[in-house]
């Protein structure tokens, strides 16, 4: 989510992300004649022992863990299509081709998302 979206207060996990997606595409690219497919996955959050761990901030955004079954099910569903990217869960493509499509729009949302005190400020 966080290579799509850029979550509030997470600009260097937000930008490793984007990194794996852009380097991801690179490689689909690099090895496309030699037949080797390259899956792009955005997973939301995904319900694991990550939350759990002391000390680790909780999440804040308004949205429901999948669980680590829900997202192997997409992944290999996506692999067996032939996808080259998958988004899970599926109305997450929705949402960042609503960014893609009015980019001002989703960070003046985001900026009043994090005004009305959604997640807390740096």
């Amino acid at each position: 989510m966080a290579a799509t979206l850029s979550a509030p207060g997470e600009a260097a996990y937000d930008a490793s992300k984007a990194a794996l997606t852009a380097f991801s595409e690179a490689m689909a690219i690099d090895l496309w004649d030699q037949g080797i497919k390259v899956l792009v996955v955005y997973p939301g959050i995904v319900a694991t022992e990550l939350f759990s761990i002391p000390d680790n901030d909780p999440s804040n955004a308004p949205i429901d863990p999948i669980t680590v079954d829900e997202l192997v099910t997409e992944v290999f569903a996506a692999l067996d299509a032939g996808r080259s990217q998958v988004y899970v869960p599926a109305y997450f493509e929705e949402i960042a081709a609503g960014k893609a499509a009015n980019v001002d729009g989703f960070l003046a949302g985001s900026a009043e998302f994090v005004r009305d005190g959604a997640v807390p400020e740096l």
